[in-house]
């Protein structure tokens, strides 16, 4: 997720990465001559020699809160890839941390700023196919089998499946919806980790939403969706296409477009336009001085909670 990042940094005219830390200087050596950056081994150093207008965080998910603290403590911005932390304590602390110090604090959670998934926020929220009646959320792939000493694979630093794949659907589901009225959940465990969560979400008239996600041993190519049924139809998204089929008439491909029209569009870069599209949002946070209001202290906190109770965990 850091190369990610710093690809899409570098289509940016207007950005200059200064600066790039990573503890293996064999990879954040060759990526800092590249970009004309500095580079380092240790954040803390990093903060002490640098002035950077914010910092970008891609570390392992057991790391976040550590790093990010460091930097809010000195005012300095964080944008931190998602889960913000893995458990709700360490993000009120962030959040708690921001305000002391007077610096802006975002965890990036990329569906919010999906094209596809807006689209469906545009949908719900506009009424313009009458009401949501049932959302089903997917999100499978093969069990990573490559991170740094093995973290991906470790519960204590990745939360595994709940908290690397399943939390971004939770999430989406929070923010589009809030809270549900009951929920119901069932797991795969290998040994005494959770590779397979399915949970089912009850909502006020009879609204269900479900929610998949899967890491497999097998060689599967990632995969993730939804199908959202609503009076008036059926919106598909599936392998990267999202298609309209209204009642009693021919389907429909959509051309999704971003809910955030300024600045965050501005190139097509594909399959990363939703961390193409947050990072514009949090670069023009920081510009202003606004608060990140399209990712909530209160969303963050109840889906790490809602994810806690799924897994009793």
């Amino acid at each position: 997720m850091g190369s990610t990042h710093y690809n899409l940094y570098r289509m940016m005219g207007d950005v200059t990465l200064v600066a790039l830390v990573d503890v293996e200087r064999e990879r954040v050596e060759g990526k800092a001559a590249d970009c004309g950056a500095r580079w380092y081994t240790s954040f803390s150093e990093m903060l002490e020699k640098e002035s950077p207008d914010y910092v970008d965080i891609a570390t392992p998910s057991c790391t976040h809160a550590e790093l990010a603290l460091q930097a809010l403590s000195k005012g300095i911005p964080v944008l931190t890839e998602k889960p913000a932390a893995l458990c709700p304590e360490d993000v009120e602390r962030m959040y708690r941390c921001a305000e002391e110090h007077g610096a802006i604090f975002m965890a990036a959670h990329v569906i919010r700023f999906w094209p596809e998934y807006q689209w469906l926020k545009q949908a719900v929220q506009s009424g313009r196919y009458g009401s949501l009646r049932r959302l089903n959320l997917w999100r499978t792939g093969e069990k990573p089998r490559s991170s740094w000493q093995n973290w991906m694979l470790d519960p204590a630093k990745s939360g595994m499946v709940p908290y690397d794949l399943h939390i971004h659907d939770v999430d989406y589901m929070v923010s589009l919806l809030g809270l549900p009225e009951k929920v119901q959940a069932s797991e795969i465990r290998d040994g005494e980790t959770t590779n397979t969560i399915r949970s089912v979400y009850q909502y006020p008239q009879g609204l269900e939403v479900t929610a998949e996600a899967a890491w497999y041993s097998c060689r599967l190519p990632f995969a993730m969706g939804y199908e959202a049924l609503f009076d008036q139809g059926l919106a598909i998204y599936r392998e990267g296409r999202l298609t309209w089929y209204p009642n009693d008439r021919e389907p429909e491909a959509v051309a999704a477009e971003s809910m955030e029209q300024d600045g965050l569009s501005e190139i097509n870069v594909g399959n990363t336009q939703g961390y193409y599209n947050e990072i514009r949002y949090f670069i023009r946070c920081v510009e202003t001085g606004a608060q990140p209001v399209m990712v909530k202290e209160q969303e963050l906190l109840d889906t790490l909670r809602l994810i806690a109770a799924e897994t009793k965990g």
